[in-house]
């Protein structure tokens, strides 16, 4: 449950950009059941989320596709810049499949 917290919390900072309402547009029915699921959710709360998730990474190999996604959701939150694509590679987008969560 400690990681589904994780995708609320990217989910809520996603929507505080300007441009938020418009990534998560296409997603509004998995964000609708992660929200069900964490409804107790308190902005307060992120720092220990992040922090649990940095010291609780998923190591079991069924689980090994959400890592991807727990790792990207930490850089998100700390608001670092993602190294992803080197060179005439450009990111211009993240799109990820929370339905198996």
């Amino acid at each position: 449950m400690l990681h589904v917290w994780l995708v609320r919390h990217t989910i809520e900072y996603i929507k505080s950009k300007p441009y938020g309402n418009k990534v998560l547009e296409k997603v509004k029915d998995e964000i609708s059941e992660v929200k069900d699921i964490t409804y107790k959710y308190s902005l307060k709360d992120r720092k220990k989320i992040i922090e649990d998730n940095k010291k609780n990474t998923v190591r079991h190999t069924y689980y090994h596709e959400y890592r991807a996604l727990q790792r990207l959701c930490i850089l998100i939150l700390q608001n670092e810049n993602h190294q992803i694509g080197f060179g005439n590679r450009k990111v211009y987008g993240i799109l990820f499949d929370g339905a198996w969560l």
